[in-house]
């Protein structure tokens, strides 16, 4: 798909265009070039949006199955089908616009604690923890973890599902904080949760209310949203890891974490919006919401609202996303007004290389080389009632695995219909859910 929407640049903008953007950059911030490196060659949609000299181009690919051909996806002239991705922690973004807007009409101070600010309605047991600045949360040096105790890699995106405001809550009242705030840069889910929530709790209506009411809205992002009408939901990019099928996240209280929902179109919209500062749509808070707050890290990042800015070639605004199955890349270059986002359906996908790449100004356009795995299918069985399906590979040689014949589960069954015992094949896989899966297999090319 190549989309192209055309909006009123500032004059100041025109007038900015023209030299930062070197013939190299312009080039290497292609929506359709750069859409065809972010799967490789793995299964799922891909989105790339480039916004420059005033108009955002949009290119849409997919693919079905692993291996198979990377299709162009065309809604030129059919509005309302561009595809929907959850962004991930790129909704950090959006949580930290609405603090600044609220430290500019003085509802919030960046010191004020969340003890202040929740005041008969949350009971803190333990007085550190109601110490925690605003500051702090926002800049990720609350000492809060990234996650609750208790949430394990394996069910995390189900258990941030499950808990509920109250939880959130009754957590926060127990607490215990091994130091006084602020820490080291640690980032953190749950400092972003309470600092949304406590937002909500205060405002007495639910964060996503919050975010529609005062920035979807009046900025027109009718498809940025932490939950899906039914019609949305038919244009969610069908969810991957690696060869694998996953599902959406359904982030409940950890929304202003990680939890929204949105297309290439609409995140550009929003960072037309942030790059007009307080002359545009969003006033004086645009600017404030990229204001230098703090370090992160130790690789010379800074960080704003939740705003992140990288030691780069060229002044740089970004924040990613992952989820369980959805990766998202939002990076802004104020001083060219050009952004670029990228959105991938599939958690493997390799959208940090490029990236990074595109950051330090090294992007070249190579789509990264896909390596298989060259053996002889020696045959297939099932276990737990027919439910699973495993194939035996022998391992070329050379192949540097100490046993010459592996097992693999096949998650898809279509991936050996058809091939006997004794054919070549090539074949990729992955540890996924603790076992060798298969993720693509093909007969091998003579």
């Amino acid at each position: 798909m190549l989309r192209t929407l055309r909006f009123l640049p500032l004059a100041a903008w025109l007038s900015l265009c023209g030299s930062a953007f070197a013939d190299g950059a312009a080039s290497s911030r292609n929506a359709a070039h750069l859409v065809q490196a972010v799967l490789g060659e793995l299964p799922g949609v891909a989105a790339v949006g480039v916004l420059r000299q005033g108009k955002i181009v949009v290119a849409v690919r997919r693919r079905e199955r692993m291996g198979s051909p990377l299709e162009t996806v065309d809604v030129a002239g059919a509005p309302g089908a561009e595809p929907i991705f959850e962004v991930g922690s790129v909704s950090k973004v959006f949580t930290g616009l609405l603090v600044a807007q609220r430290v500019e009409r003085g509802e919030l101070r960046l010191e004020d604690t969340i003890g202040e600010l929740l005041e008969g309605k949350v009971p803190f047991r333990y007085e550190i923890a109601s110490t925690i600045r605003v500051r702090q949360l926002v800049t990720h040096a609350s000492c809060l973890p990234r996650w609750p105790a208790g949430f394990t890699e394996a069910r995390m995106f189900e258990q941030a599902g499950e808990y509920g405001s109250a939880g959130l809550w009754a957590l926060m009242g127990r607490f215990v904080l091994g130091r006084q705030p602020p820490c080291e840069t640690r980032y953190s889910n749950l400092g972003y949760a309470v600092l949304g929530e406590m937002m909500a709790v205060r405002a007495q209506q639910p964060w996503e209310s919050l975010f529609v009411e005062e920035i979807a809205r009046p900025l027109a992002l009718h498809d940025t949203r932490a939950r899906l009408s039914s019609a949305q939901q038919q244009r969610l990019a069908p969810a991957w890891n690696g060869g694998v099928r996953s599902k959406p996240w359904d982030a409940g209280v950890f929304a202003p974490a990680g939890g929204l929902r949105s297309t290439a179109t609409d995140l550009l919209v929003f960072s037309q919006a942030l790059l007009q500062g307080r002359k545009g749509p969003l006033g004086a808070s645009a600017e404030r919401l990229v204001t230098d707050l703090a370090a992160f890290g130790e690789n010379g990042t800074r960080i704003g609202y939740g705003v992140l800015m990288p030691q780069a070639p060229l002044r740089t605004w970004i924040h990613n996303g992952e989820t369980r199955a959805y990766k998202a890349e939002w990076i802004v270059w104020p001083d060219s007004q050009e952004a670029v986002v990228i959105l991938a359906s599939n958690k493997a996908a390799p959208t940090e290389r490029v990236r990074r790449e595109l950051v330090a100004g090294t992007w070249s356009g190579a789509v990264q080389e896909v390596v298989y795995t060259r053996g002889e299918f020696r045959g297939s069985f099932e276990e737990d009632g027919g439910r699973r399906l495993y194939a035996r590979v022998k391992l070329a040689p050379g192949s540097k695995i100490p046993f010459s014949t592996l097992t693999y589960r096949v998650p898809d069954r279509t991936l050996v219909a058809g091939l006997s015992a004794g054919t070549a094949v090539e074949f990729r896989a992955e540890r996924i859910d603790g076992e060798n899966t298969i993720t693509a297999m093909r007969p091998a090319s003579k």
